[in-house]
């Protein structure tokens, strides 16, 4: 599976919290879930979530990042925390 540069841009973005960057990303036609295979699928959403990056997990859902992908992770987002297991 070829890595298309814009999805790996828009999820190193979101694990930094760079929502300027993450903006770029989409406008050069990142897939907003796309799943990275070298971290057993996960998208952009779980890695700003992983990485406690709130703004960027409320950005992401703003855009229409999807809240059921699946990986070996889930992640449970309420106002005031992020929760990974």
């Amino acid at each position: 599976m070829a890595i298309y540069v814009p999805d790996w841009q828009l999820y190193n973005a979101a694990k930094d919290g760079d929502i300027e960057r993450m903006r770029t990303a989409l406008s050069n036609g990142a897939d907003i879930n796309w799943r990275n295979p070298r971290t057993l699928n996960r998208t952009s959403l779980h890695e700003a979530a992983f990485n406690n990056r709130s703004d960027a997990v409320q950005w992401l859902l703003s855009k229409g990042a999807g809240i059921d992908s699946r990986a070996s992770m889930s992640c449970i987002l309420n106002d005031t925390h992020i929760i990974t297991t």
